[in-house]
């Protein structure tokens, strides 16, 4: 996934957040505006979003979700967003990550489900395989159900 981010929409109430760890999540979106999202090169969004979460654990996980995983956020930041999920090595918020990226698999964007399979594929955990399953019965585009079908076969190999 190659892009230039664009800065999403921060108007949404993250008022239930810790006001420090809501105001470092958003500047990290605001400093990916500029960044060149390059597949497996680290950027300083990816450096941001793995910080907050070995910092914060899930309380960065849910400022994630509010701030960038919104549906006004621009789909390539979102999507990036979700790869970045799938390879950060934090065991502590391993549930929680596995849990935002299967319900990232019903998004209406087809990259954002793209995204979450990919990552869902790096993450390794055999546990995806029935939201995958049912991914893969609801999908539409011929290419994303080949892509989910790649995704399962691994995990079922790697189990």
């Amino acid at each position: 996934m190659t892009a230039i981010a664009t800065t999403p929409t921060l108007e949404r109430d993250v008022s239930h957040l810790d006001d420090p760890l809501r105001r470092y999540i958003q500047q990290i979106v605001l400093g990916a505006q500029e960044e060149v999202f390059e597949d497996s090169m680290e950027s300083n969004f990816s450096r941001g979003l793995a910080s907050a979460i070995q910092e914060h654990g899930n309380a960065a996980l849910t400022a994630i979700e509010d701030i960038i995983l919104d549906s006004n956020t621009n789909v390539e930041l979102q999507g990036e967003t979700l790869i970045q999920l799938g390879a950060i090595d934090s065991p502590g918020t391993h549930n929680r990550r596995l849990t935002i990226l299967t319900g990232s698999l019903e998004s209406k964007d087809v990259r954002v489900r793209d995204a979450a399979s990919l990552a869902l594929d790096t993450m390794e955990d055999a546990s995806a395989i029935p939201a995958l399953e049912s991914a893969l019965r609801r999908e539409q585009s011929a290419r994303m159900q080949h892509n989910l079908q790649a995704v399962i076969t691994q995990l079922r190999e790697s189990a």
